[in-house]
């Protein structure tokens, strides 16, 4: 009897030591979204497009909203005849050196008129890229007149209306407020010793609702009060792509 009991107590003791050591390497985290960002443009103008609403999913490069294009396609017209012109005067300019310096081999030219000519190619090669310089920036400022979602995406809030005048003159304010629908982020507070032994890039599995998913760790952030940091984790979101922000999550170490 003495040694049966002996036996179950050996038992239960290495159950209890693997599951402490379980615990021990395993986290309690909250499930948080995968990048919350608002998204606005760097221009001001008149919203006439808002193609979203709160709770929507997107795909990546759908609209989202839109300015008012007419004055930045004739600013775009305007800088593509400038540049037409630019690069006309340009190949003028540098047959016109190139007579010059044949003249100047002859001895037919001074080299005070090759030098006019000189500068004249300069001058319009410094146009010319002027021009391509403004006719980049037009089509730049049209790009940016169309709000697109960068990456799948679930739509939090929706902070314009068509319609509403979107003043950044100073400080650009979002437009739309959205989190990524494709990774979900567990956090945790570990400390400096447990941090020391970790790298960001490496992979951690995450469990939550019964279900463990391999991710990776996405950050450590050190504590603004006091030591430890922040762990987070990088998981691939649930089919329903959606989660609730706050949920309790485990995250199991190496």
């Amino acid at each position: 009897m003495k040694v049966a009991s002996m036996i179950r107590l050996g038992l239960l003791l290495a159950l209890m030591a693997q599951s402490l050591s379980l615990q021990a390497w395993e986290l309690d985290a909250v499930l948080e979204w995968m990048r919350p960002l608002g998204l606005g443009t760097p221009l001001s103008g008149l919203v006439t497009e808002v193609a979203v609403a709160p709770g929507q999913r997107v795909a990546e490069g759908d609209l989202l909203a839109a300015l008012d294009q007419r004055l930045l396609r004739a600013q775009l017209d305007q800088a593509r005849a400038a540049m037409e012109e630019a690069e006309a005067l340009k190949s003028e300019a540098d047959r016109e050196l190139e007579r010059a310096r044949e003249l100047f081999d002859r001895t037919v030219l001074s080299i005070h008129d090759l030098t006019l000519a000189e500068i004249d190619a300069a001058q319009a090669a410094a146009a010319a890229r002027r021009a391509a310089a403004e006719l980049a920036e037009a089509k730049l400022n049209l790009e940016y007149s169309v709000l697109r979602a960068p990456f799948d995406a679930l739509v939090l809030a929706v902070l314009v209306r068509p319609g509403e005048v979107v003043s950044n003159r100073f400080e650009a304010r979002p437009l739309v407020r959205l989190v990524e629908l494709k990774r979900v982020i567990a956090a945790a507070q570990v400390d400096a010793d447990v941090a020391s032994g970790l790298q960001v890039g490496q992979p951690l599995a995450v469990s939550w609702d019964g279900a463990s998913r391999q991710g990776e760790l996405w950050a450590l952030i050190p504590n603004d009060q006091g030591g430890g940091f922040r762990l987070e984790v990088a998981a691939p979101a649930p089919d329903a792509g959606v989660i609730v922000r706050g949920a309790p999550a485990r995250i199991e170490l190496p």
